[in-house]
């Protein structure tokens, strides 16, 4: 089975759709955000790219921003990995229970829009908006908190039908998000998931 991404906007199984992203930028010009500090501003050296991703760097640390508001409007960019590294993602079931678990998300907080996603053999990458019109809007990590919960409990208990020896824990503490700024940094991280396949070798 391919790793294939779940695109926003195509009528398939598993699929994110796209609430009015153009709206969001739109509004983000209106409203003229703070310019970035200069410690924001070292962030945003570290865009990634097909070349510079590397999970194991990421591994239980995080690019948060310390004054970030992160329940606030905006598009996300975020990898979970598996806690051992495995290359558990492959099997199929795990695929249909990650993708379900996703494509619930919008009815289990509403101020939530799904955009690009795809399951790689150890980890995941998605982009999630937070859109603050709505009430209530939850904070990111408590989204992927959420998600990571919900999944996890799932996976865990398929492999353990199977007799897998797993961990106690299915993904790994934390996870790496990137806060998207701008219609170039969006196309650019929608390209690096649509692409993330091509860097693996296919399972058969």
């Amino acid at each position: 089975m391919k790793n294939l991404p779940v695109k926003a906007g195509e009528g398939r199984s598993g699929v994110g759709t796209l609430a009015s992203p153009m709206a969001w930028w739109s509004q983000r010009t209106r409203t003229k955000a703070p310019p970035a500090s200069p410690q924001d501003k070292e962030k945003g050296k570290t865009i990634l790219t097909q070349e510079q991703y590397n999970p194991p760097k990421y591994n239980r640390q995080s690019m948060r921003l310390p004054s970030y508001d992160y329940s606030s409007n905006g598009a996300y960019f975020v990898t979970i990995c598996l806690q051992e590294r495995k290359p558990l993602l492959e099997k199929p079931e795990l695929h249909t229970i990650l993708i379900e678990n996703w494509n619930a998300l919008p009815h289990r907080y509403p101020g939530i829009s799904l955009d690009d996603f795809v399951i790689m053999p150890d980890h995941i990458h998605f982009i999630l908006w937070l859109t603050s019109h709505e009430r209530n809007v939850p904070a990111l990590g408590q989204v992927v908190g959420s998600y990571k919960s919900l999944t996890g409990r799932a996976a865990l208990q398929f492999l353990r039908l199977q007799n897998h020896i797993v961990a106690n824990q299915f993904w790994q503490r934390g996870y790496y998000e990137h806060v998207i700024r701008s219609e170039f940094e969006l196309q650019q991280k929608r390209e690096y998931i649509r692409n993330n396949p091509l860097k693996e070798k296919p399972v058969s």
